[in-house]
């Protein structure tokens, strides 16, 4: 009965990704369009997006004008988050500053994703918890019990926040970089 359960909800989850992806797609195409006149295009300007590459893998990180990029530069100590504006062949413009890809020592990415998130979340929880509950009902009498399970519980946590670290720093060098890469 339970995997029937779950089968159902696996097939609705799979059916709206399906309809959401057409709902996009329709939209974009819908966008796209030029309704009100008949006249040539003018040249369009070339848009790009940046890439960090890492050397021998298939997977590219794509960042898009009006993105969020945490960076840090060549020399600097303190590391800085801001919007891409325009991304150029050789270089990126963010805060009316242009700056070279040359520059770049360390890009940070965002990793974090919602059930290790909330995994994390509950055992904090679960682990103060049992002990302010455990203080509350038993008063100032502290029993093994009473450090054991809390130990448990903050223990897991911080295993869960060192395997699945919130954020990812990648150091620029010959393995990992950043190339500009011209959309279609």
């Amino acid at each position: 009965m339970k995997t029937n359960i779950i089968f159902l909800f696996i097939i609705i989850y799979c059916t709206t990704l399906n309809l959401l992806a057409q709902e996009q797609k329709a939209g974009v195409d819908a966008e796209n369009r030029d309704t009100t006149s008949t006249e040539q295009p003018k040249k369009q300007e070339i848009r790009r997006f940046l890439v960090l590459e890492k050397n021998g893998i298939n997977k590219r990180i794509r960042f898009y004008e009006g993105q969020e990029l945490q960076f840090k530069l060549k020399g600097d100590v303190i590391r800085n988050k801001t919007k891409i504006q325009k991304i150029e062949e050789k270089s990126i413009i963010v805060q009316d500053v242009n700056i070279d890809l040359a520059d770049f020592q360390s890009v940070r990415i965002n990793t974090s994703s919602y059930y290790p998130n909330l995994f994390k979340f509950a055992t904090l929880v679960g682990g103060v918890g049992y002990l302010g509950l455990d203080l509350v009902n038993n008063g100032p009498e502290m029993t093994r019990q009473s450090f054991i399970t809390p130990a448990i519980f903050l223990g897991t946590h911080l295993l869960l926040r060192l395997f699945y670290p919130n954020n990812k720093t990648h150091q620029l060098g010959r393995k990992k970089y950043l190339k500009t890469i011209i959309i279609h």
